[in-house]
């Protein structure tokens, strides 16, 4: 993604440990090219996903479930925002501990 990241529009899907492994490693959307015209609803779901993701990283879970509802009310089949739906709803009832850094580690390889 460095490589290309003024040529390109990406969506960072997540931020994952693989089972076994210490360092986190950064899943990307494809979106287009940088040239690539975006009608206004996917702007604004990209934003409120990004808002979403933003939100969940500095652990206001509460803030974060709400930029992604309204994401999925203009993308209702998207699964990453589902996942995200599903992890803020679990962090928010069990806060995750001060060592949390935001990524996820997978549990199964």
């Amino acid at each position: 993604y460095n490589l290309c990241r003024d040529r390109i529009v990406v969506r960072e899907l997540d931020q994952i440990r693989v089972k076994g492994k210490n360092e986190a490693v950064r899943i990307y959307e494809l979106i287009g090219k940088t040239d690539l015209s975006l009608s206004d609803n996917r702007k604004r779901f990209l934003d409120l996903y990004q808002a979403g993701r933003n939100a969940y990283i500095k652990r206001d879970f509460h803030q974060a479930l709400k930029y992604f509802t309204d994401a999925l009310e203009i993308q209702p089949n998207d699964r990453p925002v589902k996942t995200h739906i599903n992890r803020a709803k679990n962090y928010c009832d069990h806060p995750p501990d001060d060592s949390w850094d935001g990524v996820y580690t997978m549990t199964t390889k």
